[in-house]
């Protein structure tokens, strides 16, 4: 260790050619530094303009330019949790699972914190048959945030899949009373209730879904009317 003293004495006895060099080299990483940054700024401002417009994708049902557009948001700034997440989801709804989950994935490392892509996880596990994979997700959903009807809702269903009718209920009427406008909540209440033997009910909470719901949660109570013959 080199003490106060003996540093200033060093210091003092540089080339002042060599000193004048240091300063310009500290001069150009700052100013990298910083140009990076706004550059970094850019790409994050760029990227979110193309998750607008992979927003308008997906609310048209068309996710393959929704994917597309999340794509070019990712590339701009794979930082972005955000992007991440929506490119998961639209390729998802595409098909390819495997593909989906793990962007979702990385949209949950990069911020532990964010909800979406943990409902989204559970979601397509629940989808592909893995119950435990989504019952784990969701119950991560609900230590962020306790009043995440969705996640409420979802479990519920889980139960429901399980033979667990009043379980999935008590999941399912605790998600209406949080959030009674929410189509995944009715999308899920609908399940659990043709589940429990009530045809009647899960019509009316399966239409109430397609009328709150965006295309995508629409089609999903469409397929289940559908597949139940409802």
């Amino acid at each position: 260790m080199i003490s106060y003293d003996s540093w200033q004495t060093r210091r003092r006895s540089r080339n002042p050619f060599v000193v004048a060099l240091v300063i310009l080299g500290s001069g150009a990483i700052i100013g990298a530094t910083f140009f990076s940054l706004i550059r970094d700024d850019n790409n994050h401002k760029k990227a979110k303009a193309h998750l607008d417009k992979s927003t308008a994708f997906y609310d048209k049902g068309d996710y393959v330019n929704a994917a597309a557009q999340a794509k070019i948001a990712v590339d701009l700034d794979s930082d972005y949790p955000r992007a991440h997440n929506y490119l998961g989801y639209d390729l998802f709804k595409q098909g390819k699972a495997a593909e989906g989950i793990a962007e979702c994935r990385k949209a949950a490392a990069l911020d532990s914190s964010y909800l979406s892509p943990l409902d989204n996880l559970g979601y397509m596990l629940y989808e592909t048959g893995d119950f435990a994979g989504s019952r784990k997700e969701f119950e991560a959903a609900l230590r962020i945030d306790s009043k995440d009807a969705e996640a409420k809702a979802e479990l519920g269903r889980i139960l429901a899949q399980q033979g667990d009718i009043q379980g999935a209920l008590k999941q399912a009427n605790d998600a209406v009373a949080i959030d009674p406008k929410d189509a995944v909540v009715r999308r899920c209440l609908g399940f659990i209730l043709y589940q429990s033997g009530d045809k009647a009910g899960a019509r009316r909470e399966w239409l109430k879904c397609i009328d709150l719901g965006n295309p995508d949660t629409a089609d999903q109570a469409r397929a289940y009317m559908k597949k139940y013959d409802l």
